[in-house]
């Protein structure tokens, strides 16, 4: 691991509490967390806390039980959360993810935690540019909640955010659109998940490019995000002056005898 002395460690009984992070510094743990006692007598139970404005990037395969609260700064899960059996053989889950205010679950990697970010708090698949982070569980975005998607149209990919069982959604939907100009009849897709319940109260930027708008219809049945033509633009209708006038269709071309119904 590259992980300096940054960690608080709190014991009661067999629960063990790592409060990561506290000095702000950007960190890779390579290493395993476990659940420390896996006695015949007692199971071992451990949390974690990441702390500070820095990020800490997990790689390893963790294996703890208890939950995961992001209170401040980046946790960057790229590496895999899951399950494990105790002593007697009954496979557990890993406890819930917790995302609070200011602070960011990231990665390219996966945890079958359910996941809950509160308001303020911002869940964004990749690793400091893009990626897909899976959730083998639940996903639950609650109000002011941000799902941070990057898009680069150049390259054709995106960010995505892979969920096995629901994605619930009353947050915020924010795009960062890097390289290339977007057009009618783009797509992108985001999302996956079984089920899907909710909206987005809100997408940043609330348009792609002047005269586009995102169509959002399909968005939460099969998670593809796509560009069309804002409403109003194009041809609304024809109207020709008279019945003797000139008529053409839509192509240019002269039409001989019109249709009575124009």
């Amino acid at each position: 691991s590259t992980a300096r002395a940054c960690c608080f460690l709190k014991t009661d009984g067999g629960t063990v509490t790592w409060r990561i992070g506290g000095l702000g510094t950007d960190e890779t743990f390579h290493g395993k967390i476990t659940n420390g006692i896996e006695h015949t007598s007692r199971i071992g139970l451990t949390n974690i806390v990441k702390d500070g404005e820095g990020y800490w990037r997990v790689t390893g395969a963790q294996k703890y039980r208890g939950t995961t609260r992001i209170v401040a700064g980046t946790l960057i899960q790229n590496g895999t959360h899951g399950q494990d059996k105790d002593y007697t053989g009954t496979y557990y889950t890993p406890g819930q993810y917790l995302v609070q205010e200011g602070a960011t679950l990231a990665g390219k990697g996966s945890t079958m935690a359910p996941v809950v970010v509160r308001n303020g708090g911002v869940i964004a698949p990749g690793d400091l540019g893009i990626g897909t982070l899976t959730i083998k569980n639940n996903v639950t975005l609650q109000p002011g909640a941000v799902l941070e998607i990057e898009v680069d149209r150049a390259a054709k990919t995106n960010d995505k955010l892979s969920v096995s069982n629901t994605f619930a959604t009353e947050g915020i939907l924010s795009l960062k659109l890097v390289n290339g100009e977007y057009a009618d009849g783009d797509e992108f897709t985001i999302l996956s998940a079984k089920d899907y319940s909710g909206e987005f109260g809100a997408i940043e930027p609330a348009v792609p490019a002047e005269g586009l708008e995102w169509d959002t219809s399909t968005l939460l049945t099969d998670g593809k995000l796509r560009v069309r033509v804002a409403s109003g633009s194009g041809i609304s209708g024809i109207h020709a002056d008279s019945e003797n006038g000139v008529y053409y269709d839509l192509t240019g071309r002269p039409v001989v005898t019109p249709l009575s119904s124009g």
